[in-house]
């Protein structure tokens, strides 16, 4: 995410927005989706969130995997290029 030319990353977003239920991103080939990223939704009150413009190369089952275990309830849409 960019705010002013800055690049912020993933994990700052949910410090930031505690009531916020639905996520949209673009991936940034930049930010990694990291474990700490991942923690932050389980633990956060996200209903739905998707990120779009995917690189083929994701690593989708792993990540979905991941979501579904510690977050079963969450709608997760991930949109490829």
């Amino acid at each position: 995410m960019c705010y002013n030319g800055e690049i912020i990353p993933y994990e700052s977003l949910l410090d930031h927005t505690p009531a916020l239920r639905y996520l949209y991103l673009e991936y940034n080939q930049y930010l990694q989706m990291s474990q700490k990223f991942i923690e932050k939704i389980c633990a956060s009150n996200l209903e739905e969130f998707v990120v779009f413009k995917l690189p083929e190369n994701f690593e989708t089952n792993a990540f979905v995997t991941n979501m579904a275990k510690k977050k079963p309830n969450l709608h997760v849409r991930l949109v490829f290029k």
